[in-house]
């Protein structure tokens, strides 16, 4: 199964999305701007499980040619991101938001002496594998280790599109393991992998069989596909070119799992690609395309009972939690305004945003200084009431920009069609 939308169409969708900032709003704007980012990014697919279940092994054969040693991704108790670049990379994700770039060579000998462990989220690294243009993996730490916060692994499969459950052949399924399962998300689970891995440690096939049929009947309905494989076979295998090497690699049941991966992803590809077209074509709808010409001042009376009203409505909202999503509002009402321009006022609230937090965390009320900033802002307003933006000559022409992006989101969408669902795979090897 092919995606029937080409590459180039996503980008020329994402670069007339670009091109209408300067006539929407900044919560619009940010809104549009993720969607439009989010349409070229692949699936991507976390490789889960408890500690020792072969997940470093399973992602080294995923890389392919492009094998990742294992003293580059240390062994943390944060997940590690797996994307495609030309060239290696390395980043660390805080839980802040913020994030940093690092010397891809000391990437290791940092984590290891702890020297970017604190408050540390994530660690992406971006690699010249060709797998990775096509899925990002998420590799995470092994669930059953006493010093894991699991919380942090669950949050990160709040963002993933399928999962790979690593179990052990000799112990496979686990309760805790199932227990563990039924926090991921019900419909990524639909559209997961059960690997049961390290067959070779089971003595014999009618042995291998008995625990494959457990494990089946344990996780019906729970995954896509539940294979059974010898990791260890596979890496021996892959390399050799005899006859021989190659019933070895068919025999592995890593073959199986590849096929239904790629299964899988073109599934969860074309939804993620439908949900955020879906969403793209909702915020345009969100966007008024307005023409050049300048629109006369309102009153002063009529400016600030407008200002007014809004700012009652922030405050509303519950002060700090919704602070951002009420200042943005603010801005985006008042954006073709007879006001002071959008800039000044983004700047204004930035600002006021920061003594906000701060206060909050000296434990005033955050109402009250909410308050406090729209009254003083209401007393910028009232004197910056009558003073226009510049007209923009551009924006007849960033109407039909918007009338393209629109088109071409919904001609998108329209070709996707039905979103289908993966046929199960099962497999004993």
């Amino acid at each position: 199964m092919t995606i029937p939308v080409r590459h180039e169409q996503l980008v020329a969708l994402r670069q007339r999305v670009d091109e209408l900032a300067p006539i929407i709003g900044p919560d619009v704007r940010r809104h549009l701007s993720a969607r439009a980012r989010r349409l070229l990014r692949p699936p991507r697919v976390a490789v889960v499980g408890e500690f020792s279940a072969g997940k470093s092994t399973l992602i080294n054969l995923l890389l392919g040619n492009y094998v990742l040693p294992t003293s580059v991704v240390p062994t943390t108790l944060v997940p590690t991101l797996l994307r495609h670049a030309s060239r290696p990379q390395a980043r660390l994700v805080m839980k802040d938001g913020t994030s940093s770039p690092v010397p891809f060579e000391r990437l290791t000998t940092m984590v290891r002496a702890g020297d970017a462990l604190d408050g540390l989220q994530r660690i992406d690294i971006a690699l010249p594998a060709a797998r990775l243009r096509n899925v990002e993996i998420l590799d995470t730490p092994g669930l059953s280790d006493p010093e894991l916060d699991p919380d942090l692994v669950f949050e990160a499969l709040r963002r993933v599109d399928s999962c790979i459950w690593c179990t052990l052949a000799t112990q496979a399924w686990r309760h805790t393991e199932q227990s563990s399962w039924t926090r991921v998300d019900a419909a990524v689970r639909r559209r997961s992998i059960l690997a049961i891995t390290h067959a070779d440690a089971l003595n014999t096939v009618a042995e291998r069989k008995k625990v494959f049929a457990r494990v089946r009947t344990a996780a019906k309905g729970e995954f896509a596909a539940v294979l059974m494989m010898s990791l260890s076979q596979a890496i021996s295998a892959r390399s050799g070119s005899s006859t021989s090497d190659k019933k070895h690699w068919k025999n592995s049941g890593y073959p199986a799992l590849e096929q239904a991966l790629d299964r899988v992803v073109q599934v969860s590809a074309r939804r993620r690609l439908r949900r955020q077209l879906e969403r793209l074509i909702e915020g345009l709808a969100r966007v008024t395309p307005v023409s050049g010409q300048a629109t006369a001042p309102p009153g002063r009376e009529a400016a600030l009972e407008q200002w007014n009203k809004t700012g009652r409505q922030v405050l509303e909202l519950g002060g700090a939690k919704d602070w951002a999503d009420g200042a943005a509002a603010l801005i985006a009402g008042f954006r073709h305004a007879a006001l002071p321009p959008a800039s000044t006022l983004s700047a204004m609230f930035a600002c006021d945003a920061a003594t906000l937090r701060a206060s909050a965390l000296e434990g005033e009320a955050p109402e009250q200084t909410l308050a406090a900033v729209v009254a003083q802002l209401g007393a910028e307003l009232a004197e910056g009431v009558g003073t226009l933006e510049p007209a923009d000559p551009d924006r007849d022409d960033l109407a039909s920009v918007h009338a393209e992006a629109m088109t071409l989101a919904r001609d998108l969408l329209g070709q996707l069609g039905q979103a289908g669902a993966p046929a199960t795979a099962q497999g004993a090897r």
